[in-house]
């Protein structure tokens, strides 16, 4: 007889040991809920990639170099030289100095691009969607710089962010949050910020956020406004 109650207080006291591990673990998942906490990492990346994705725009840039001393003996007042590379379309060119100052410019429909002379040996021709077409009156009979005289380097394409893609997205958070979710690719139960500063440029995209938890991810970047790169930092929010 001791031995049978023996036994059946060691099943009591399995059972409720089992019972008090299990209500620990329910504790866990429903109060603490790891799980949910550590969501915020792929929330933050997806809403980093989808907004790169639908933020950023291409700069092309090709550097010219100039004969400078046919220049400085010729007295050019403005250059004229052909364009020698493809996908270039007129009204979305600049020309900046090594400076990264603009150069007054225009370019023709017969593929040629004019320049105001500044008498210097390096140029650069750089070309994005973001850039503003510019007509200069001002420009007109410039002398045509023979192909031996100046020299194009390799294209180098940058990603970055587009000023104009910027506006439609400030546009689409207040306006259309659901379609701009889908368009990141963000999950719809989850909701998410974007806070942009920059001496030229500043978008304040958030909602009323609750009484939860927060995670943020800030990190330098440049806009491109029309032919200027503006410095800026970038702050994800989601929640």
């Amino acid at each position: 007889m001791m031995i049978q109650n023996k036994k059946g207080i060691s099943t009591v006291e399995i059972i409720v040991s089992f019972t008090i591990f299990m209500g620990f673990v329910v504790f866990i998942f429903l109060y603490l809920n790891p799980i949910k906490q550590n969501i915020s990492g792929p929330l933050l990346t997806a809403l980093d990639v989808g907004f790169r994705d639908q933020a950023m725009t291409d700069l092309r840039e090709w550097p010219v170099a100039v004969n400078k001393t046919l220049v400085i003996n010729s007295n050019y007042q403005c250059l004229k030289f052909n364009i020698l590379f493809e996908n270039i379309s007129a009204g979305n060119i600049s020309v900046k100095d090594i400076n990264d100052n603009t150069i007054d410019h225009k370019v023709n429909a017969d593929s040629t691009i004019e320049i105001k002379s500044i008498n210097d040996k390096l140029y650069r021709l750089i070309q994005s969607d973001e850039i503003a077409r510019q007509d200069n009156s001002q420009l007109s009979g410039c002398a045509s710089l023979p192909t031996d005289q100046f020299s194009l380097s390799v294209e180098r394409i940058e990603r970055i962010y587009s000023y104009k893609k910027l506006v439609a997205i400030n546009d689409s958070y207040y306006n259309d949050y659901a379609g701009l979710k889908q368009k990141l690719d963000f999950p719809i139960t989850s909701d998410f910020g974007i806070i942009i500063t920059s001496d030229q440029a500043n978008f304040t995209m958030q909602k009323n956020i609750p009484n939860v938890q927060i995670k943020v991810r800030t990190f330098p970047a440049e806009i491109l406004k029309n032919d200027t790169k503006l410095k800026a930092t970038i702050s994800l929010l989601v929640w």
